[in-house]
């Protein structure tokens, strides 16, 4: 239960330490060596240079779902893709990573995480879910090629985009709040 509130902790070695209800927000980890799931109890929002095995895959998950849940795009993507190095066979992080990406107007790399997750839902027998990400990821293709034609869709394409966003949040959020295990 101690504040370390934007201290640099660069290459610290935590490793065995308490950090129960630590306050490391805004802390930098860069290089730091902790235990596997150390910050599992600490309050680390936008802590940099977090070690990917300092958290679970539920907690970074859920970190961004915070973070997307404020319109934190940037962020949601980073604790996504942290998420997503924990455990990648976890098809609501790579739909969730996807959405934050739509979002920043990475719409290649939403498509292919889109892709991936639709796979992934396949694989687990989830074909529903499987359909609904690949028209996604067709819809945005669809809109990508329109816009680059120069069809005069700009607003209607930005319209579309946030619409196909707005339609897999809700199956995003719904898959894993709350995290207990993904």
């Amino acid at each position: 239960y101690t504040s370390l509130q934007g201290a640099s902790l660069r290459g610290a070695n935590l490793q065995g330490s308490l950090l129960v209800g630590t306050d490391l927000r805004g802390v930098d980890l860069t290089g730091a060596r902790l235990d596997a799931n150390a910050l599992e109890q600490a309050h680390w929002s936008g802590a940099k240079g977090m070690p990917a095995q300092a958290q679970s895959h539920a907690a970074l998950h859920n970190a961004g779902v915070s973070a997307a849940d404020s319109d934190r795009w940037a962020d949601a993507e980073e604790l996504f893709g942290l998420a997503i190095r924990k455990q990648p066979s976890a098809a609501e992080s790579w739909v969730a990573r996807g959405i934050a990406r739509e979002r920043l107007g990475k719409r290649k790399l939403a498509i292919q995480d889109f892709n991936y997750a639709a796979r992934l839902f396949k694989t687990s027998g989830e074909t529903k879910s499987a359909d609904q990400l690949l028209a996604a990821a067709n819809a945005l293709e669809d809109k990508t090629a329109q816009h680059r034609g120069g069809s005069g869709v700009g607003s209607a394409l930005l319209n579309g985009l946030l619409t196909t966003s707005k339609a897999l949040l809700p199956l995003a959020m719904k898959l894993f709040i709350p995290a207990t295990g993904l």
